[in-house]
């Protein structure tokens, strides 16, 4: 999807919070302690319930009604209780639901075309948060609980009723929710954001965001969500986008900071793309593909020629051309080259293959048109980078790599994604991490540690490692099952860490604490700490021994080809 952006300023406002939009396009927010209504044609009206200090507007009606919050005290202090509010144009309706809690701070922040309010409440400085929807004329009060979470934040409600939000659960995530009827039905993360929240929602069940990646961590990003699918949301040259609310027509507003550390408004519409980006003859704008550059050994770049071609009636300056790590342009794009309507300029752009590993990210380039509007248009870009004769330490990407060592006494770390990892001759340490991955040794004494996730372990000819170790208590989410297909008897082994396994005394050998079973509910009972099935593979930890159950320790590994192991098979480090 392409977006045509423009940013706005609201006169006689500095730092615009902007926060909603309607169906007859008039937009809400709030600056210098007050709330504002934006109509279309640029009129702006600033308005503050009495005795406010401070005044904040998170939610417009289609009929022209803002909600909010305001605080008798001025810049939100800590100390203060914030109260809700509807304003009409005219008339302020103070609303609070929970008069036999004064300490409550009460937030309205959405308001649909059936009267139903969205809005949450606040303990004293900040603390926890619970969301309610508001009904009817006496304000009935339904509370929007789910199960774990210290904080739940309701942002938006459409006018099938259904209100969107953001909840935590401490130590676990923070995620966005879907909520209708009594039931959340739908939670929702954005892929590798640490914070994920919904902000807007539209009749057409159509959600904007927020999030803050695990990558950028400080930076905030945006996202429209649709169908179960993600697009990104990012103001073209700024360092924040703060998206907020969307509308039936599809307008999405926000506010962005720009590389001054101003603040300002924006709109976002879909268009039909005025440019094409061709790699032969698939444009990597308008599908959801992968710009992929298969693999190469490092050392010998490979390149793909794409092709620019404007495709609109005006003319387009091509700016802020920006590649991730591990390419590069094979010529230089100038900055500001004027594309004429109709015309074309070929883009070269390489896999460096300096260093061994998966490579991935986002590939941008910035257009403007003679009317002001700006095109972010982006696609995704892959590249692996395979090992060569010597030594090589191969890193994976956060999507799913395909990384072979060939020669060498080579180290390969898989990271995020299912990977598939080969070491091909030599001594190599393979690290799977995130995913369901692929390990496969080859010939050479080799490690293989599967890391997260349902891993598949093949050790190949000669001695191998099968290492199990998180650097922390078991946890099963952590170390998963991995399958060891080719494990010998004779020449390799299982490491266990002891910080991992840590019912394992450090004065036990191995012996001491394993045990056979033939039956998985006998692996339960027994007293060892490591218990094996001998008729179908499966190894277990079984922390809390002859107890029911294994407490905090469970299977984590199956042995494919059902060897009869023993203690001799095992080792204990640490």
């Amino acid at each position: 999807m392409a977006l045509a952006y423009q940013s706005f300023e609201v006169s006689n406002a500095s730092e615009p919070q902007v926060n909603a939009i309607n169906n007859a396009g008039q937009i809400a927010g709030h600056s210098n302690d007050r709330g504002f209504l934006l109509e279309p044609d640029g009129g702006v009206e600033f308005f503050a319930p009495p005795n406010a200090g401070s005044t904040l507007t998170w939610g417009l009606g289609d009929d022209g009604q803002a909600v909010g919050s305001f605080f008798t005290t001025p810049d939100f202090e800590p100390d203060g209780i914030a109260q809700g509010y509807i304003y009409n144009g005219t008339d302020f309706t103070i609303v609070n639901p929970f008069p036999q809690f004064p300490e409550r701070s009460v937030e309205l922040t959405g308001i649909n075309n059936n009267g139903q309010i969205s809005g949450y409440y606040l303990l004293p400085d900040f603390a926890g948060g619970t969301s309610f929807l508001l009904e009817g004329e006496n304000f009935n009060v339904t509370n929007l609980d789910i199960e774990g979470s210290d904080r739940t934040l309701a942002w938006d409600i459409n006018n099938a009723g259904k209100v969107v939000g953001q909840f935590r659960i401490p130590d676990v995530s923070n995620s966005a929710f879907i909520w209708e009827n009594g039931n959340i039905i739908e939670e929702i993360e954005f892929p590798g954001a640490r914070f994920t929240s919904a902000n807007g929602i539209d009749n057409n069940d159509r959600i904007i965001g927020l999030l803050i990646s695990d990558e950028t961590e400080e930076f905030v990003n945006s996202f429209l969500w649709e169908n179960g699918e993600f697009e990104e949301i990012n103001f073209p040259g700024a360092t924040n986008t703060f998206a907020k609310d969307i509308n039936d027509d599809g307008v999405i507003i926000g506010d962005y900071n720009d590389q001054e550390g101003n603040t300002l408004g924006f709109r976002a519409v879909e268009t039909g793309a005025e440019i094409e980006i061709l790699d032969g003859e698939t444009n990597i704008i308008d599908v959801n593909v992968r710009l992929d550059f298969d693999s190469t050994r490092v050392g010998t770049p490979t390149s793909k020629t794409l092709t620019i071609a404007n495709t609109g009636d005006r003319p387009l300056i091509l700016t802020d051309l920006n590649l991730p790590d591990g390419f590069s342009p094979v010529e230089p794009l100038p900055n500001n080259f004027n594309l004429a309507p109709e015309n074309t300029v070929e883009l070269a752009v390489q896999l460096d293959a300096e260093t061994g590993g998966g490579f991935n990210g986002t590939l941008e380039l910035i257009a403007s048109d003679s009317e002001d509007n700006l095109f972010n248009f982006t696609s995704n870009i892959y590249g692996a980078v395979n090992g060569g004769r010597r030594n090589d330490t191969l890193v994976g990407s956060a999507v799913a790599d395909a990384l072979v060592a060939r020669r060498g006494s080579d180290r390969i770390f898989g990271k995020g994604g299912d990977d598939n990892l080969q070491g091909r001759p030599g001594n190599d340490h393979l690290f799977g991490g995130g995913g369901d991955d692929i390990l496969v040794g080859g010939t050479g004494r080799d490690r293989l540690n599967g890391g997260q996730g349902n891993d598949t372990l093949t050790g190949g000819a000669s001695i191998d490692r099968f290492i199990f170790a998180t650097n922390q208590e078991f946890a099963s989410e952590d170390i998963g099952v991995d399958t060891i297909t080719d494990f010998d008897l004779v020449r390799d082994l299982i490491l266990l860490d002891r910080r991992t396994f840590n019912a394992i005394e450090s004065e036990a050998s191995i012996d001491d604490v394993f045990a056979t079973v033939t039956t998985d509910a006998a692996a339960e009972i027994v007293e060892a700490a490591i218990v094996y099935n001998s008729n179908n593979g499966n190894l277990f930890y079984n922390a809390n021994g002859v107890e029911s159950g294994f407490g905090s320790g469970g299977q984590f590994a199956i042995l494919e080809n059902q060897p009869e192991l023993s203690g001799e098979n095992l080792f204990i480090r640490g």
